[in-house]
């Protein structure tokens, strides 16, 4: 019983983790695209 709570709070961890690094990925993707806009406007 301990056992599978214990895998199941490490894989809810486990994805949030992953979340987060996908939501960062994402937003410094997003950025990167604003920046290359900006710079190709006023560049």
């Amino acid at each position: 019983m301990i056992a599978i709570l214990l895998l199941l709070t490490l894989a809810i961890n486990g994805g949030l983790y992953v979340g987060t690094i996908l939501h960062t990925a994402v937003e410094t993707a997003r950025f990167d695209q604003v920046l290359d806009l900006y710079q190709k406007l006023w560049g």
